[in-house]
């Protein structure tokens, strides 16, 4: 496998990879995912909670309706300007354009890293990065990370996957996974319906379970509970999600 690009996200998270995602991620999704979240972590309004990254802001507007303060960080300006027009006059949100590996200043009673928005460095960036946001939620706040389930992609790893949105745009991946370290490696090409291409490279540290727990741990945290989705079905090897729910004591 080539060598990591430690930056890959900067220029990966844009207009091809929104139009990829967009249908999948319904409000009702959306909503069905706060609800748990807010559930398995206690969380009451007016809880202030920081979502990072937070992409277009789906679970951050989602927040500040239900009368929580929220803060949103993602590197990507259009996401930010994305997720303002969609909390348009809603009190105590507050969106940022920031590199998540730069803690904001809390305190914050619950901390999010969503669909599979953690492990995008090497092991010690990663480490750092959980180790920052821990230190910046208040005693018994909760910290949700949301990745792949590492168990799964080794047992049925596929080099290569195609499918296409309901909107006729085509995906195709190219995977490279090595099993040593566990890095995965996405090549994406992307065609339109008007006949356009382009292409992404993206990069992903896998972590398994116990390793979640493990990192968890050095951050301070205890894990409350590991899940298979962000609707709270149980963690199995066939789950596509691992779900780590953890408190700061």
């Amino acid at each position: 496998m080539s060598e990591w690009d430690q930056e890959w996200h900067r220029r990966f998270y844009g207009l091809d990879y929104y139009e990829s995602v967009r249908d999948k991620l319904s409000e009702e999704r959306t909503v069905a995912e706060v609800e748990w979240l807010t559930r398995v972590t206690n969380s009451q309004p007016p809880n202030r909670i920081v979502d990072v990254p937070c992409g277009f802001g789906r679970h951050v507007a989602v927040f500040g309706s239900l009368g929580y303060l929220v803060t949103g960080v993602d590197l990507n300006p259009e996401f930010i300007a994305a997720a303002r027009a969609r909390c348009q006059r809603m009190y105590g949100v507050e969106l940022h354009v920031g590199d998540m590996r730069r803690a904001l200043p809390g305190p914050y009673e619950l901390c999010l890293s969503l669909y599979h928005s953690f492990g995008y460095f090497d092991d010690r960036e990663n480490a750092a990065q959980l180790r920052d946001w821990t230190s910046q939620l208040t005693r018994g706040g909760h910290m949700v990370v949301d990745v792949w389930n590492a168990d799964l992609i080794h047992a049925a790893f596929r080099p290569d996957h195609s499918w296409k949105t309901p909107g006729g745009l085509r995906i195709d991946e190219h995977r490279t996974l090595d099993r040593s370290t566990s890095r995965l490696r996405i090549d994406y090409v992307y065609t339109y319906p008007d006949g356009r291409t382009s292409s992404q490279v993206a990069w992903f540290r896998l972590y398994r379970a116990a390793e979640l727990e493990d990192l968890a741990w050095q951050a301070g945290l205890i894990v409350d509970g590991i899940y298979g989705s962000l609707r709270g079905e149980p963690h199995a090897p066939t789950s596509t999600s691992t779900v780590v729910v953890c408190r700061r004591p």
